[in-house]
């Protein structure tokens, strides 16, 4: 819960700083973004190619 709600106010402050064009909260929501995602994103990633993989072993 802790972790969405901090997803979200990066989210937040990063379309913020867009529409303000500031570089500093721009990089401050994606440092915050990185801190909670590299786990998840590499997860995805390594799972769905192990998918792939079985899927073309699979196939030939």
């Amino acid at each position: 819960m802790k972790e969405k709600l901090l997803l979200l106010a990066a989210t937040i402050i990063f379309v913020g700083s867009i529409i303000f064009q500031n570089i500093y909260w721009t990089a401050v929501a994606l440092g915050i973004g990185l801190y909670l995602q590299p786990k998840n994103i590499f997860q995805e990633w390594e799972e769905s190619r192990k998918e792939r993989f079985v899927k073309r072993e699979g196939n030939q």
